[in-house]
């Protein structure tokens, strides 16, 4: 899903190609530590990208948008959070990659979830004037 936004759009086709990578990884047979790799690569792709869009969301002038960008941000909050847990969850296991595979599931949802409300965020900044619209 294409936003119009040259950097969030880049980041989101990588997040999402490595997490179809993960996710064909996790239905194959996959070592644990090259699991581990892919994830910990993943991890730090998200953080980024979720400061990167924090950064865009407080230009938001927050009389209007403080409700929209609180509720994004938390969102962010959780997805990081569930990373992080599977990130060690991976990390303590000696099983097999199939193990991490429901903690993913959930963690993925939570991830389409906020690329579809980034189409919101863009929306709002292009409204005020602070990214040009697509």
């Amino acid at each position: 899903m294409k936003l119009g936004h040259e950097k969030l759009d880049a980041d989101h086709e990588a997040i999402i190609s490595l997490a179809h990578d993960i996710d064909r990884d996790l239905t194959g047979r996959c070592s644990i530590e090259a699991l581990r790799t892919k994830l910990n690569r993943l991890y730090a792709m998200l953080t980024e990208h979720c400061v990167f869009e924090e950064d865009l969301m407080d230009l938001l002038p927050r009389e209007r948008y403080a409700k929209e960008v609180e509720d994004h941000k938390r969102g962010h909050d959780r997805l990081l959070n569930g990373f992080l847990m599977l990130v060690n969850f991976a990390d303590r296991t000696s099983a097999s990659a199939e193990a991490v595979q429901p903690h993913y599931r959930l963690t993925i949802d939570t991830l389409a979830e906020l690329i579809i409300g980034d189409s919101q965020l863009l929306g709002s900044l292009a409204k005020e004037g602070k990214i040009s619209p697509a």
